[in-house]
């Protein structure tokens, strides 16, 4: 019973606060509709325009982000050839086996980033039509 009484209540809200901007509009027929204004003078790239639009945006965030990931990759061997080294007193400890496992990860992520990299270069190189 009280979840009926909550979908009418709830119904009724939704029909009486959609219809308000419908009834106001058609009283005042005078007064335009708004508009949008679009700011000029940003310093952004126009997206229809000769400087490459959002293509720029796009190439400028794709290189961010891998530059992100290679400093992570780099960083990441440097901390697994720390893990190496303080590993080496003991061949049987954990630690050796965790480092060497690390550093695999390491090759990982830096060959993922490098294919990646060639890969959207394959990609904007044939819609360019280079290809």
């Amino acid at each position: 019973m009280k979840k009926t009484i909550t979908i009418l209540f709830l119904s009724l809200f939704l029909i009486l606060t959609t219809s308000i901007p419908i009834i106001q509009a058609d009283e005042d027929p005078d007064v335009p509709p708004p508009t949008i204004t679009i700011p000029d003078n940003t310093g952004l790239p126009d997206p229809g325009g000769t400087d490459g639009g959002i293509m720029t945006v796009l190439t400028g965030f794709v290189n961010w982000l891998l530059t992100i990931f290679i400093i992570l990759a780099v960083l990441s061997f440097v901390i697994t050839g720390i893990m190496y080294i303080f590993a080496m007193g003991d061949s049987r400890s954990q630690n050796l086996e965790n480092a060497k496992q690390n550093f695999k990860y390491s090759i990982i992520a830096v060959a993922t980033v490098g294919a990646t990299y060639i890969i959207i270069q394959f990609i904007d190189d044939f819609l360019k039509g280079l290809l």
